[in-house]
Formats: C-alpha cells, structure tokens, sequence
C-alpha cells in the first residue's frame, strides 16, 4: 500500500464507507468506481489513485472488515470475565454485524472468490485468521484439545455464526434462535475428541 498522509488515511477510510454503504443499497453490480468518487465528491482519477481497479476497492474493503472483526475479538476476548463470557459476546457481536451491511462483504468475497484467485486467497486468508484468533478461547473452555482439534472447532463455530446469519428470516424468532446458536457453539466447544 502506498504511504499516506492522514488526509490520504481519511480519505481511502472515506472511500472504503461508501462503498460499503453503496454495496449495501444497490449490491455488488451497482459499485463502480465512477459512483463511488461521485459519492465522495472526488474525481476519478483522484480515486484511482488509492484504488486502480474496482477489484482492487473490494479486496481492501474486505481486508478492513476482517481486521476490524479480528480486532473486535480480541477486545472481547480482554474484556470478558471468563471464556463463557467472550465466546457469548463474540457471538453475539459477529451476528448482530454480519446481519447488517457487514455481512454483505464476505458475501461478496465468497461470490468472487471463484472469479479470480486474489479474492480465493484473500478468503482462505481471512478465515485462517478468524479461525486462529477463536483457537485461544477454544483452548480455554477446552485445554485438552489438540491444535488441529481447535481449529477444526474454531471453523465449525464459524460456520455456525455464518449459517445462522444467512438462515434467520423471520424477526420473531431471532432472539431465540440466538440463544440457541450460543448455546450450540458453547457446546461445540467444550465436546472432547470421543463425544
């Protein structure tokens, strides 16, 4: 990435809000670069300069939301009281933003990832990384797991959060399938090898 000044950091921040904000109104095929520098009153040409290609705005736009979940984990994670605690916050936290726009980006990087390898690499990458920062409090409600273990469990949480995320539809029921989902990666946690 090029060095930037803290205009130049304000200003990619900027672009990368919109986008996501554009993605989620019109979805995928309605961001272009065009839009979104009219979006930021900029000129194109200026928004090229932080983002060549539109394939280019999306693999940052994804790079800043898996940080910014991994970030949020490891906040939880210092925060909570106990294991228990973190896993609940974190589960609760990654739903409630993967159900808004948030979710739209990995979304689009699951979609992309068969279109070009950069956006296959970026996905296996931001997943190793969600996974890996869920081993140490997998560890923690269960110490006797082996890594590979761990991180089998780490996806299957994971997938869970994702799944859930995607099959929720009716807003009555979502507190209690909430529940249930904490309940069940709790559980999907603390399962030995022989269970």
């Amino acid at each position: 990435m090029k060095q930037l000044t803290r205009k130049g950091h304000s200003t990619r921040d900027r672009i990368l809000n919109e986008t996501l904000t554009l993605l989620q109104e019109q979805w995928y095929d309605g961001v272009s670069l065009r839009e979104v520098a009219k979006r930021c009153e900029i000129k194109l040409g200026n928004l090229q300069y932080y983002f060549a290609t539109r394939e280019a705005l999306f693999l940052a736009l994804v790079e800043r939301q898996a940080d910014q979940d991994n970030e949020t984990i490891a906040q939880l994670l210092a925060q909570a009281e106990s294991a228990e605690a973190a896993l609940d916050l974190i589960i609760r936290d990654l739903f409630r933003r993967w159900r808004r726009h948030d979710g739209a980006v990995y979304i689009v990087l699951l979609l992309l990832r068969g279109s070009a390898d950069r956006f296959a690499d970026l996905y296996r990458t931001v997943y190793e990384r969600h996974y890996r920062s869920l081993e140490p409090l997998i560890e923690q409600l269960n110490p006797g797991l082996s890594p590979a273990e761990r991180s089998f469990k780490a996806k299957l949480i994971t997938s869970l959060i994702d799944g859930a995320t995607m099959q929720i539809v009716d807003a009555t029921d979502r507190d209690a399938f909430l529940e249930r989902i904490v309940a069940e990666a709790m559980r999907l946690a603390r399962l030995s090898n022989n269970e």
